[in-house]
């Protein structure tokens, strides 16, 4: 068996909410063996979600594929990040403290049943086993310390990549493996960065479209690519994308109930552009009677 890793971000660009990296791993027979197809939308979380359809569209396939997994998501949103998260969002954050909601949320749970039984089937039937989903969560918060420092936006989501590729590799030891992730912000160059974490690093190419390279952890040989568009391009990395998007979701979810019941009358944001401005200039007001730093909110960058 051999593992496939895929790697995307998901709230890169937004000024409010969390920027989320995710990482979901297979083992297949072959690595240049794919997952089956199955009735599941597998594709640009960007493209299969809207805010006509919101989570509804995301839901059936990242619960699915989730459900695969050894340590399954639980029925709570919570428990669900506790599942998957390096380190879950702090409780000191107070639109997370004490809040939660069962899942699912939009899909009838029996009809979410039967297409986790008939995925779980086809890659069975595949000779294709779910390793793991990992996602590395930045608030706010981290987010504005990491990119007030010599570093930038670019580098903090390079850092949190490598994180998820380390435990999805250290999680299944011996195993040769293929990780891709979505080129980040259209960087053809990535030697540097992963000689610094990963040490010998071999380069294969590095072209606009694919940045290739080579290197041994654990003994074993790992081939890392960087694509762009990598959510059209590879399907583990439209999972991954899914995946993050729904927790996304999820988060925004329990940050737009926090204040709504702070302001009465709030409209709910997605967190980008004019409507996060909007929202910011609605909530200001209301940060020092609640003892909320405005770092621990809006992003400077």
């Amino acid at each position: 068996m051999s593992l496939v890793v895929g790697i995307d971000e998901v709230g890169y660009g937004p000024k409010l909410g969390p920027l989320i990296v995710a990482g979901y791993a297979f083992r297949v027979p072959d690595v240049a063996s794919r997952p089956t197809r199955t009735r599941l939308p597998v594709f640009d979380s960007k493209d299969l979600y809207s805010t006509s359809t919101g989570i509804k569209a995301l839901e059936p396939t990242a619960l699915s594929f989730l459900a695969m997994l050894a340590e399954r998501p639980g029925a709570t949103f919570r428990t669900l990040l506790e599942s998957v998260a390096l380190q879950p969002p702090s409780t000191d954050d107070p639109w997370y403290r004490d809040a939660d909601f069962d899942l699912p949320l939009a899909t009838d749970t029996p009809i979410l049943d039967a297409r986790a039984s008939a995925l779980w089937k086809a890659c069975v039937a595949a000779g294709v086993m779910a390793h793991g989903a990992r996602v590395a969560w930045v608030e706010p918060a981290e987010f504005n310390r990491a990119c007030t420092s010599e570093r930038n936006k670019s580098d903090l989501l390079f850092t949190h990549a490598c994180r998820l590729v380390k435990s999805l590799l250290d999680g299944a030891p011996g195993e040769e493996a293929v990780v891709r992730i979505g080129k980040q912000g259209g960087r053809r160059m990535y030697l540097p960065g992963l000689v610094r974490e990963f040490g010998t690093v071999w380069v294969h190419g590095e072209t606009p479209a694919t940045s290739r390279y080579e290197f041994r952890r654990g003994g074993r040989k790992v081939i890392l690519e960087f694509l762009m568009d990598g959510e059209n391009r590879d399907f583990a990395i439209s999972l991954a994308s899914i995946v993050g998007k729904y927790l996304r979701e999820g988060a925004m979810r329990l940050f737009n109930a926090y204040w709504s019941r702070q302001r009465e009358g709030i409209r709910a944001t997605a967190g980008y552009g004019a409507d996060a401005k909007r929202f910011w200039s609605e909530i200001e007001p209301h940060l020092d009677r609640l003892s909320i730093l405005p770092d621990a909110v809006l992003r400077r960058r």
